[in-house]
């Protein structure tokens, strides 16, 4: 069963990759391209940090011995 497993998500991603070298707008971008790559990681980490600090600075707000009686 594992290997059934694995030939489908190898198949799946033969077929992603397929696909974005296909994509019209991705020509003459190649996989390994810094500034995209670099743009990649600098989106994410904002979108990290955004995910991070909302939580965390909502609960900068509670009072914690106030809660803990509640």
């Amino acid at each position: 069963m594992a290997h059934a497993a694995s030939m489908n998500e190898s198949g799946l991603w033969t077929k992603v990759r397929g696909a974005i070298n296909e994509h019209p707008r991705a020509r003459g971008v190649k996989s390994y391209d810094p500034i995209i790559l670099g743009l990649a990681v600098v989106a994410l980490a904002a979108c990290a940090i955004v995910a991070a600090s909302i939580p965390a600075r909502r609960a900068t707000r509670v009072d914690p011995i106030v809660r803990w009686y509640e």
